[in-house]
């Protein structure tokens, strides 16, 4: 069904390589029963967010830090 949320779809993101990148962070994120997977506050730098087992993906750009800045959101749409 098209415009519905997903659940249970597993999100994966490509962060810049670094000694605590891998040892701190899950593999995968998980949606939720709303379809919703929350990824926590990233790095400034690209990122790539992926739908595990689609070859589409999406880039966020995180900008520097910023304290009056509001939080970055994305909105990744998945295709049946």
């Amino acid at each position: 069904m098209q415009n519905r949320p997903v659940v249970g779809r597993d999100i994966t993101v490509q962060r810049p390589a670094g000694p605590l990148a891998a040892a701190l962070w899950p593999k995968v994120f998980t949606t939720d029963g709303a379809g919703v997977a929350v990824i926590p506050t990233l790095e400034a730098a690209k990122h790539t967010v992926q739908v595990v087992g689609d070859p589409a993906s999406a880039t966020i750009l995180e900008p520097p830090t910023d304290p009056a800045a509001a939080p970055v959101e994305a909105l990744l749409v998945i295709r049946n």
